[in-house]
């Protein structure tokens, strides 16, 4: 809240008050009893006092006149408990009159519609206007251009449209321009480089298009450019190298191209360039790692290689990313001598093996090396890197156990060991003590043996768990599903036997389990189907998994969840991970019947129980999964009919009922008349339905008492029906024959199933 002490002989102009309280007249709900919270206090705001006393207003103390100059009216539309009224941008009208204003600030409203470029050009004195966080749409007013004297003009956060306009050069006083998250589009006008004051450039995620003009080598004083997040192509201009105050530079995710100009190492100041996800080739300038208050680059996703510097740099960074690039040979060891933060060098052509320098760094804390060709064994000194927050290495040809040294780790986060030829138990990485851990990738690799007791280290933090496609063996311990904080369990593919545990009690936020191809036998737990994730989790996660990793840097970009769906690769979504929930128990020996209780998971989306020997009636309480698409229920011995309720599956997109014991008809409804694939229903025993072309009998008549009827009218309704059914039949069964018939020699394989492949995986 603003507030400012004044003189009380002040007493603004008569007519700038009745505008103001004209402006407070046209602010719904603002004098309701029913406001709960306000920025401004409107209350201060009457007829009897003085305007230069009034919250969020200043007067000129040293004018004759004591005229209003600042009016500082950030969030001023009240928040009311009876609900949210439109505002449109016809509330600043009055505002227009009060011509004396120097410094305007209407940021952080619900303004909407377009802004008022007439009202605005006749406040000509404004050396300050802020609009942002509104809801202004169409083109920005050309009579805003007018305003001379402007030297801070934010517009960030809106609707605004269609492009910059060349009279952009008329505000020559300008010295901070911020009009990001808008829809502006077209080219960058040349003029742009007459803003010679210019301090701060910030017009990122737009749609400017076309090539970055050179007259910006000619903003001198420009300590900050962003234009990330738009749709530039072309070179850099080399000119930027002008721009020797600079200190932050950022154009990542454009379409940029050619090589970086040399002359960007002849910014002195720069201490952040942000050039990534662009189609920028060639060698990274080497003089840029001198820069002596250089302390984040990332130039991930381009198509740059590195040469080895002949002088070594002696600088700090925080964060080196050249990930995704054209970066080739050994390991570049000189990198080490720069002191990093977190280094990204994944999805390059590197190869050899791993230094043991490299975590000899005691400031390394994240590290990511994933998907080059990295091979050998891992340094016996890995544990000497005590600060290591974050180590990804998967998709190497990494081998070996894991050094003993991994238990001294104690501050690792999250760690990926996936898709490498690592082999040994887990004693080593559960073993941690203190351990921190909440991210554990080890599928597709050889580890052998049980899951160690060790793994209880990590019972109250662990969040995500994958050692998938390898060969542990033994019964799965009663302690792993008693982890409150586990949200994904995968243990597919292994060899593991007994029963799943049935004291699920503290299984607070699992959302993904994957026990599938593994021995599994007995029954299904029912206090699996209460697991209150899978019940109802929208409660626990809004955004998953960067909420997760405290202690990682925003850097991170491996966190996307890969399932497959008949062969083809879903990626569940990062950023909210509660669109996907997802059991899978498939391809065990568990037998007896589905739980009941099942019919309680109302976030589900994927469920697979095929390839068990489950018995018993499917049940009805699976109609209740309203957020179902894909069910797979195929080869088991599950017997009765098909729960009328699977009409009421609205989301269902996938079902796989096939080589069980089903009969009677197949329950119509908007999502199961769609799923008419005969392979979906082959090989039960009687099942009918408009889905499989094959007519249901109907229910006979209830009995009637006996009454005369004449042999005419019986024969007439037999005849009827006995030509309605050579009807049916002569035009459906000839196709159906066909079909069938396909699907029958080919049931002994196995349908594909869906299952959870990795938890890590880049943008």
């Amino acid at each position: 809240m603003v507030s400012t002490w004044h003189d009380p002989c002040l007493c603004c102009p008569q007519y700038q008050k009745e505008a103001l309280l004209q402006f407070k007249s046209l602010i719904p709900g603002c004098n309701s009893s029913k406001v709960d919270y306000r920025f401004i206090d409107f209350q201060t705001w009457n007829a009897i006092t003085d305007c230069c006393n009034w919250d969020g207003v200043t007067c000129d103390a040293n004018a004759t006149s004591k005229p209003v100059i600042d009016l500082y009216l950030y969030d001023f539309v009240p928040h009311v408990t009876w609900g949210s009224s439109t505002i449109t941008s016809n509330v600043l009208t009055p505002l227009f009159h009060i011509k004396t204003l120097l410094h305007l600030d209407i940021s952080y409203n619900t303004i909407q519609g377009e802004i008022p470029g007439p009202g605005f050009a006749n406040l000509t004195q404004l050396v300050t206007l802020i609009l942002d966080t509104n809801e202004f749409r169409g083109p920005i007013p050309t009579e805003l251009f007018s305003l001379r004297n402007l030297e801070i003009l934010y517009m960030r956060g809106n609707l605004l449209e269609g492009k910059l306009p060349r009279t952009i050069g008329n505000l020559t006083n300008l010295t901070e321009l911020q009009m990001d998250i808008n829809l502006v589009g077209g080219e960058l006008p040349e003029e742009i480089g007459k803003l010679t004051k210019l301090e701060r450039l910030i017009l990122s995620s737009n749609n400017f298009s076309g090539v970055i003009p050179s007259s910006v080598g000619s903003l001198e004083r420009l300590r900050c450019l962003s234009l990330e997040n738009n749709l530039l192509s072309m070179e850099i201009p080399v000119e930027i190298g002008n721009l020797s105050n600079l200190f932050a530079v950022t154009l990542n995710n454009n379409s940029l191209t050619g090589r970086i100009p040399s002359s960007i190492q002849k910014m002195e100041n720069l201490y952040q360039l942000d050039l990534s996800d662009n189609f920028l080739t060639g060698e990274i300038p080497t003089g840029l790692f001198h820069l002596q208050k250089l302390t984040e680059v990332s130039l991930w996703r381009n198509k740059l290689w590195l040469k080895e510097l002949v002088t070594v740099p002696n600088i700090t960074l925080d964060v080196l990313d050249l990930g995704e690039n054209e970066v080739s040979g050994n390991f570049p060891e000189w990198i080490l001598n720069m002191k990093v933060g977190s280094l990204d060098l994944s999805d390059n052509k590197l190869s050899g093996t791993l230094p043991p320098a490299l975590f000899q760094t005691k400031t390394l804390a994240d590290l990511f090396l994933a998907r080059n060709n990295f091979s050998g064994r891992l340094p016996d000194n890995i544990g000497e890197a005590s600060a290591m927050r974050t180590l990804c290495l998967s998709g190497n040809n990494f081998s070996g156990p894991l050094p003993k040294s991994f238990l001294n780790m104690s501050e690792l986060y999250m760690i990926d060991l996936s898709k490498n030829l690592f082999s040994g138990d887990l004693a080593t990485i559960f073993g941690i003590s203190n351990s921190r851990l909440q991210y554990i990738a080890l599928g597709q690799n050889d580890f052998s043996g049980v899951l160690p007791e060790s793994l209880r280290n990590l019972e109250q933090g662990l969040m995500i768990l994958d050692i998938s496609d390898n060969n542990i063996t033994g019964e799965i311990p009663e302690f792993l599903f008693q982890m409150p904080s586990l949200i994904a369990l995968n243990l597919r593919k292994n060899s593991l036997q007994g029963q799943i545990p049935k004291n699920l009690t503290t299984l607070y936020s699992l959302q993904i389990l994957d026990l599938s191809s593994n021995y599994l036998s007995g029954q299904v737990p029912d206090a699996l189907g209460q697991v209150r994730g899978m019940v109802n989790n929208s409660e626990y996660y809004n955004s998953f998994p960067f909420q997760l990793f405290d202690g990682i840097h925003e850097n991170t970009k491996y966190s996307a969840l890969e399932v497959f769906w008949k062969n083809l690769k879903q990626e569940l979504p990062r950023t909210n991970m509660i669109l996907y929930v997802f059991l899978d128990l498939s391809n065990n020996q568990l037998s007896g019947e589905i739980p009941d209780s099942f019919g309680g998971m109302l976030s589900v989306k994927l469920l697979n129980m095929s390839y068990n020997k489950l018995s018993g009636r499917i049940p009805p309480s699976l109609g209740n999964l309203v957020s179902l698409e894909s069910l797979d229920l195929s080869h088991n011995n599950l017997s009765g009919k098909v729960p009328s309720t699977f009409g009421e599956l609205l989301q269902l997109n996938n079902l796989d009922l096939s080589n069980n014991r089903l009969k009677g008809p197949i329950p119509k409804g908007p999502q199961m008349d769609r799923l008419n694939d005969p392979g979906s229903y082959a090989n039960n025993s009687g099942l009918c339905g408009l889905q499989i072309l094959v007519p249901c009998e109907e229910a006979s008549p209830p009995k009637k008492v006996p009454q005369e009827t004449t042999i005419e009218e019986s024969e007439s309704w037999q005849f009827s029906w006995q030509m309605a059914a050579i009807g049916f039949s002569s035009s459906f069964f000839g196709t159906v024959a066909v079909m069938f018939v396909s699907d029958y020699f080919h049931v002994s394989n196995p349908r594909p199933r869906v299952y959870v492949t990795q938890f890590i995986q880049r943008d």
